[in-house]
């Protein structure tokens, strides 16, 4: 039988945010008619139609978080097997944009809020949904906004988000990774100017275009520094362990471990976590076919580590770029919650609890979510989306792809993780 969860998630795929523009309102007023049915209070803060939902039950000293984030990326519908937006069900799997990235987190953390209503569960403290809007475009009018303006509304211990809680088979074991950091975003603009001309007379110009791909060639082939942070050495010996192959792990022979692991997608993600990554993805240059441009510019996705800032990215790059200039438009540093505290012991506990034998490990994510705003104001946050162990570890690849789909297995250990977490530490 198909649960309320799985129906609230095929209601808010239905519900379109792709951001840019957002429209998040819509499916926060939609998560508003479903708590007013039950009683649970919750409120809409933020701007006119891209409202944040935030809820709460209980009241007490401890606090627990459950975020998430209601925009998606956009689609190239022609690219799916079936309508993007439609929520459909089609071989036990939930289709449509959001599936994966994060609607199935904002449909279990609405369910487990609206079960312990209906049960009356009694709570010794506070327990937390916020749903945001603009978390694909970095959170300006979403979690950045509610950690500014309405910190009191969602102060916690400790939260749950999205980032983590995919697994890997490791010779028949299950290897589940608890997103416990994050690397450093540093999205960067490198351009460069010319002298225009006529395309038929090309050297009484300076071409700007040619000096910008000189610089992205440079940047492809840059050999980054090899770091192993303490999370993904833990991360790492633990594979090693399970695969029956224990050893040190260093900055020497991770890259020889990495290209023994046949999981290609676990081994790449392991190598961005070991170093700085440069990825030029867009050039703008030029205006007509026949004119040398005087103006080019390419932007660059940069991802740092702890302790890699804004001046060990130019010591590093600018080097490359000859008669480029480098902006860094967007940045902000790596980010991580502790491994070693009651919070992390929990959620291990309650994993465990809900899928049997299996093993966890602390991960850092390549990329960036919401959580890198909590833990700036002192909110330990972990990234717990959990995954059943029958979901095909490969279409995590739909993610921000097409034809993203879920099965609806993991809304049923999605949602039962998060109750028993909240029934055990909020009880």
């Amino acid at each position: 039988m198909k649960s309320e969860a799985v129906k609230i998630l095929q209601d808010l795929i239905r519900i379109d945010t792709v951001n840019p523009p957002g429209n998040e309102g819509r499916a926060a007023r939609y998560l508003g008619e479903l708590f007013d049915k039950e009683g649970i209070e919750y409120q809409l803060v933020g701007e006119e139609g891209r409202e944040n939902f935030v809820a709460s039950l209980g009241e007490g000293k401890k606090r627990l978080l459950l975020l998430s984030h209601m925009d998606v990326v956009p689609v190239s519908e022609e690219k799916w097997d079936v309508p993007p937006f439609a929520g459909e069900i089609k071989n036990g799997y939930i289709w449509g944009r959001g599936a994966l990235d994060c609607k199935d987190l904002v449909a279990s953390e609405a369910y487990t809020l609206i079960r312990m209503k209906r049960e009356n569960v009694p709570l010794n403290g506070t327990l937390i949904f916020a749903a945001c809007a603009d978390e694909e475009k970095g959170g300006t009018v979403g979690a950045k906004l509610l950690t500014d303006k309405y910190k009191d509304m969602i102060r916690a211990d400790f939260a749950i988000n999205e980032g983590g809680g995919e697994y890997i088979d490791v010779m028949g074991e299950k290897l589940y990774l608890l997103q416990t950091g994050e690397k450093g975003p540093a999205w960067s603009r490198v351009r460069a100017s010319g002298v225009a001309g006529h395309g038929s007379i090309p050297t009484l110009a300076d071409n700007a275009v040619v000096k910008v791909v000189r610089a992205v060639k440079a940047l492809s082939e840059y050999n980054p520094e090899i770091i192993v942070i303490p999370e993904i050495k833990r991360l790492v010996e633990t594979y090693l362990s399970l695969r029956g192959d224990p050893r040190d792990v260093t900055p020497q022979n991770v890259d020889e471990i990495i290209d023994s692991i046949p999981d290609q997608v676990f081994g790449e993600g392991l190598r961005s976590k070991t170093r700085m990554t440069v990825s030029p993805n867009m050039i703008k240059g030029g205006s007509k076919v026949n004119i040398v441009p005087d103006e080019c510019e390419a932007e660059v996705d940069i991802r740092t580590l702890p302790g890699q800032d804004e001046s060990y990215m130019r010591q590093q790059l600018e080097p490359l770029l000859q008669e480029c200039i480098l902006d860094i438009i967007h940045s902000h540093p790596a980010n991580f919650s502790p491994a070693d505290n009651t919070y992390f012991q929990l959620i291990e506990e309650t994993v465990k609890e809900v899928l049997g034998t299996v093993h966890c490990a602390p991960y850092m994510l390549a990329g960036a979510t919401d959580s890198f705003y909590l833990r700036g104001i002192g909110i330990e946050s972990y990234g717990v989306s959990l995954l059943s162990p029958h979901f095909p570890s490969e279409l995590i690849k739909t993610v921000h792809g097409a034809n993203e789909r879920i099965d609806i297995e993991s809304i049923e250990v999605k949602t039962d993780f998060l109750y028993r977490l909240a029934r055990k530490y909020l009880s």
